[in-house]
């Protein structure tokens, strides 16, 4: 009786040890996490920050005419807004990491998500002259989050209008399979070479392809995009397309994520 009660009290101990050395690696992959982050956003200020400061210090001096105090004053404003959009983009990637953005899955049209996200785009492909093709589907009623998805759909909308040449088109396809379905969006634009197939995924990466630099960007837009879409079970790859780039998203038929999960 002794020795089996000995026993179960080992097994117990033995139990507790396993469940804190577990909590205690996932607090020291939070930190790792943080760390990372931390990193991330420092480095990712410390040029526009130091841009605005050059900006108003050059303005502020008593040897320059008006014009050119006001281009620096302007170049000041541009660099605040920058700024503004890389911290609307660190709120995001903080709320997402931190599991306090939620998805809430339903069953919903999947025409109206797209359609709602090229609205969104609509305006800034209308100043270039792009046109955006939305191919003919039956539409789908499928578990996923309107909001959500939406917002990773106009994610790749916005960087194919943005690397696109005026007068260029943007094509949208739909194509269901027996479990998952497929949107594509090939654009007409600059391409990504093969070595950054995977990287553009990544948290705060920038291709070094001089337009790609030339345009405002926080490096953050597609990272979004693709951990909203494998939260709902889907995943998200490009490939060379016919003159630019195709993003091929994929979402399955029925949710498999958690349904009152995260993003």
């Amino acid at each position: 009786m002794y020795g089996r009660g000995l026993q179960q009290l080992l097994l117990l101990t033995e139990e507790k040890e396993a469940k804190n050395g577990l909590i205690q690696e996932r607090l020291k992959q939070e930190e790792g996490k943080t760390k990372e982050l931390i990193t991330d956003i420092s480095h990712q200020l410390k040029n526009p920050l130091a841009s605005l400061k050059m900006s108003y210090e050059l303005a502020d001096t008593g040897c320059l005419t008006s014009e050119e105090r006001q281009s620096f004053l302007q170049q000041g404003l541009a660099e605040i807004i920058k700024i503004e959009h890389l911290l609307d983009g660190f709120l995001q990637i903080s709320r997402l990491e931190a599991e306090m953005i939620h998805l809430e899955p339903v069953a919903a049209s999947l025409k109206n998500t797209i359609i709602s996200a090229v609205n969104s785009i609509y305006m800034k492909a209308y100043q270039k002259n792009i046109s955006i093709e939305l191919n003919e589907f039956t539409d789908l009623e499928i578990p996923h989050d309107p909001h959500w998805t939406q917002e990773a759909l106009v994610n790749v909308l916005d960087n194919a209008v943005k690397y696109s040449l005026p007068g260029s088109r943007i094509e949208i396809r739909v194509n269901p399979a027996v479990s998952y379905l497929f949107i594509e969006v090939e654009d007409e634009g600059i391409g990504i070479p093969s070595k950054e197939y995977t990287r553009i995924f990544q948290r705060f990466y920038r291709s070094d392809i001089p337009m790609v630099r030339k345009e405002e960007g926080t490096g953050v837009g597609l990272y979004l995009t693709r951990k909203i879409l494998e939260e709902q079970g889907g995943s998200i790859r490009v490939k060379k397309g016919k003159r630019g780039s195709i993003f091929q998203m994929t979402l399955p038929m029925g949710y498999v994520g958690r349904p009152s999960g995260n993003v």
